[in-house]
């Protein structure tokens, strides 16, 4: 017996694809320290809520540099979120990005 879905499923998933342009069309119209003013502050809310994926985010770095530990991972690891930030904020902007570049 095959179970179907609930019947609204879907509507979660427009409401989604709706918020990510709206994100989309605010942040391009927005100059890049705006940009990134604004999408570091998302970052570093999501840094410090999201343990999980802080220390997954650290373990990565350490298999990387075995070396690193305490302050030097931490300070690592927010250079690495700043490096993301930085190219997501280069992305936003509408008359630099081409769409082949983003397809790789």
């Amino acid at each position: 017996m095959r179970i179907l879905k609930a019947p609204f499923a879907w509507m979660g998933e427009v409401a989604l694809n709706l918020a990510v342009l709206a994100a989309y069309q605010t942040m391009s119209r927005l100059p890049f320290g705006a940009r990134y003013r604004l999408a570091m502050a998302a970052a570093t809310v999501i840094y410090r809520l999201w343990g999980q994926g802080r220390r997954r985010l650290q373990r990565n770095l350490c298999l990387v540099s075995p070396g690193l530990a305490g302050d030097e991972l931490e300070a690592a690891s927010r250079e690495v979120v700043r490096t993301i930030v930085r190219d997501w904020a280069v992305l936003f902007e509408p008359d630099k990005v081409d769409v082949v570049d983003v397809a790789r």
